[in-house]
């Protein structure tokens, strides 16, 4: 052998760099999270969506419905032409609420429900 090959001949190394040759025990990452800090974040998390929901309400306009069950109301209708009102002109009682969703009887005695109904009518006094 030249003087030169043994230069070439890697040397043992005590550890191989990188975590697929390291032994499976120190593989294993430290286990850091308890009980009480998942809470803690769990809780800083619904307060901080409930913040962004208030600020996004405000920000769109959005308000709570004032339509309760016995309300008369105005149905909106789909737009045919230029002509065609935003409402139809028969008003509607409400005879149930859900949620967001309104149960409509018009005086035909057809029950239907929408979930944007449209317009509450005020009587003039």
């Amino acid at each position: 052998m030249s003087p030169y090959t043994g230069a070439l001949i890697t040397q043992p190394r005590e550890r191989a760099r990188g975590v697929a040759f390291q032994p499976k025990d120190e593989r294993k990452l430290p286990d850091i999270s308890t009980a009480q800090a998942d809470l803690e974040v769990r809780d800083r998390d619904a307060e901080q969506k409930g913040k962004s929901k208030i600020y996004a309400d405000e920000r769109r306009g959005a308000k709570y419905s004032d339509v309760d069950i016995g309300d008369t109301v105005l149905v909106k209708q789909e737009k045919t032409d230029k002509l065609t009102t935003p409402f139809n002109t028969t008003p509607h009682k409400v005879v149930g609420k859900a949620g967001s969703q309104v149960v409509v009887e018009s005086p035909t005695s057809k029950i239907f429900k929408k979930h944007h109904m449209g317009k509450e009518i005020h009587q003039r006094s």
